[in-house]
């Protein structure tokens, strides 16, 4: 199996690597390897036909999914927790009709529970999601009447979150961080006008997730930890957090953004050209930005 890892992540550009690693992964299944039966399935899903010998993957989407999820089911019921949270995004993403009427949320809890931090974060966005059309559908008694529905629904989310975060898993981390911190109530399951919270504000902790997202360097999703960071500095208002939160913009400006990130900066850009106060220190701030590159 290690063999085929080698030789998986050192295919680009080289097709030959590919059937290596289809080769070792096959012998490593035979061997008794569950992981190695995820791996093979994650290969039929995700690597071109073009780039492998077509006797090992379909050209047909359909059939490649299908022969995929073969693979996946072998590793699942060998108690895999990759497979469980790959069936999970099968179903979620609805493109192989014969998954239709399966849910992916119990598939994606079961990878959680087996530890699996892909698992725990689809799990707990599973449980946001349901929470989420819960307020937008529900009337103030209604939600009344399922408080404690809500409440439990909540922790469990946080927990898998957290847990997630704790491992390192990026998406987590800024979404553990969102709700110790807080921030854009908007985009989360914000219950605290019906006196309903999951975890109490925690602005150190939501911090040092946001940290934590902001160095695993994945573009949209570090530019967005690194936005909420100048966002927190920005509102401490002195010269030294102003000064960092410039900072902070200025290098998020130059990573990858979606359209809807950069909306963000450019509002929290126009802060700063617009707050008297801001306009008082800015000369201070353009004077020191060029020696000061702190932990970022």
């Amino acid at each position: 199996f290690e063999a085929g890892e080698i030789e998986y992540n050192n295919r680009r550009g080289n097709p030959e690597r590919l059937e290596q690693a289809y080769f070792y992964y096959h012998k490593a299944q035979r061997l008794g390897y569950p992981l190695a039966s995820w791996a093979i399935g994650y290969m039929i899903e995700h690597d071109s036909a073009e780039d492998i010998n077509n006797r090992f993957i379909p050209e047909n989407r359909q059939d490649r999914l299908k022969k995929a999820y073969e693979y996946y089911k072998i590793a699942a019921d060998a108690g895999c927790s990759k497979a469980f949270n790959s069936i999970g995004n099968l179903i979620a993403s609805k493109e192989l009709a014969i998954l239709e009427k399966e849910n992916a949320k119990l598939y994606y809890e079961k990878s959680a529970e087996l530890g699996n931090v892909f698992g725990m974060s689809n799990y707990a966005s599973i449980l946001e999601k349901e929470l989420i059309e819960k307020k937008k559908t529900g009337t103030k008694k209604n939600i009344s009447k399922e408080k404690e529905w809500i409440s439990e629904t909540g922790k469990e989310m946080i927990q898998f979150f957290e847990k997630s975060a704790n491992l390192g898993y990026e998406v987590a981390c800024l979404k553990t961080a969102l709700y110790y911190g807080g921030y854009d109530i908007d985009e989360i399951a914000d219950f605290r006008e019906y006196d309903i919270s999951f975890v109490d504000l925690d602005i150190d902790r939501a911090n040092a997730f946001l940290f934590k997202c902001f160095k695993s360097g994945n573009n949209n999703i570090s530019a967005l930890a690194g936005y909420y960071i100048a966002s927190y500095l920005y509102d401490q208002g002195n010269e030294k957090a102003l000064t960092d939160a410039w900072q902070m913009l200025d290098y998020i400006s130059k990573l990858k953004k979606s359209e809807e990130l950069k909306q963000k900066v450019t509002i929290l850009y126009n802060k700063f050209n617009e707050d008297e106060k801001c306009k008082t220190e800015m000369l201070n701030i353009f004077k020191n930005y060029n020696n000061r590159w702190a932990i970022y």
